[in-house]
């Protein structure tokens, strides 16, 4: 009905050295998990996400350098390099277009007083001169519109430009976000084509 008491010595020390025993191991437990969750609590990211926005403002490709995603490096900042030349290609084009006009706003300025002085005169306009006024206001229609196109063309490429930089400065965050996260190899993700929808995206994880 009861619970034998042990009369042996060593019988009762085994039994006192089984619950000791069992006292430490729970302690030890206690420790662990204490130690688990100050890891957690005191867990800090290897790479700032400020540092990576601000290298990728700085010029895109750099917030990749720092987040070590070395191979978007190339793509970022041979997107910006390429867009830069073209800016700076269009606005000096579109300089050189404002100059010609100037100087054929001039020419007809000068072909056009040259003629208001003839017909004040009574005198009869040489045709060379109106075919010359001919000539100068259609080459000015023509630099006026090379001007819009060279400009449209600087424009455009700025707006491309600050694309690249959101895209690499979203990048950039993101990365260094996921830098401290280990990627298993059996996750996948990729955009394939659907008949029905189009583009779809689709997670694979390999069992």
């Amino acid at each position: 009905m009861f619970a034998q008491i042990p009369q042996d010595s060593t019988a009762l020390n085994e039994v006192v050295n089984k619950e000791k025993s069992i006292v430490v191991m729970d302690s030890t437990d206690n420790e662990q998990e204490n130690d688990a969750s100050e890891e957690s609590y005191n867990f800090k990211m290897q790479k700032s996400t400020t540092k990576a926005i601000v290298y990728s403002l700085i010029f895109p490709g750099l917030g990749q350098v720092y987040t070590e995603n070395y191979w978007k490096v190339p793509i970022f900042a041979g997107a910006a390099g390429t867009l830069v030349y073209f800016i700076a290609d269009n606005w000096s084009k579109y300089n050189g277009k404002v100059d010609e006009i100037a100087v054929i706003d001039s020419r007809i300025d000068d072909l056009e007083m040259q003629i208001s002085l003839i017909e004040e005169n009574g005198e009869d306009v040489p045709s060379e001169l109106n075919y010359a006024l001919s000539v100068a206001e259609d080459s000015l229609d023509l630099q006026k519109r090379w001007k819009e196109l060279y400009r449209d063309n600087r424009d455009l490429s700025g707006l491309y430009l600050m694309g690249v930089y959101l895209i690499a400065t979203v990048d950039a965050y993101a990365g260094a976000h996921l830098f401290d996260f280990n990627v298993d190899e059996n996750l996948a993700f990729a955009v394939l084509p659907n008949i029905r929808r189009g583009v779809t995206l689709n997670l694979y994880y390999k069992f």
